[in-house]
């Protein structure tokens, strides 16, 4: 075969390796915040609740159904420090619900809260 020939069975050898290694499924994998983590914005309608993760490790991402969101927003740098202080060092997730998702109890109590 020549050289050219053998790159091409190479190349497509490959690309039917990598695409048969995508189609087995993977267990998901946890959400890990190391120390460096964000401050979240949650938002429904004119309503928002800060939750600090260094402070409240009972904040639990995986209980937000993603049908019920209806933007998210990241804010880094001084951009983040500056609309929300201290708790923006590590950047600032803002996630704004649709209204008319019905929100896990342990965040409903959060905006009950709020007045």
């Amino acid at each position: 075969m020549k050289t050219k020939q053998l790159i091409l069975l190479f190349a497509f050898a490959l690309l039917f390796m990598q695409g048969a290694a995508q189609d087995v499924p993977q267990e998901p994998r946890p959400l890990k915040i190391g120390t460096a983590a964000p401050y979240f914005v949650l938002k429904v309608g004119e309503k928002s609740v800060g939750i600090d993760t260094k402070e409240e490790i009972s904040f639990d991402l995986k209980s937000i159904n993603p049908d019920g969101i209806k933007e998210v927003c990241v804010l880094k740098d001084q951009v983040a420090i500056s609309q929300y202080g201290d708790k923006g060092t590590n950047g600032v997730v803002i996630i704004t619900f649709k209204e008319s998702y019905v929100l896990p109890e342990t965040l409903k109590e959060k905006f009950d809260a709020v007045k």
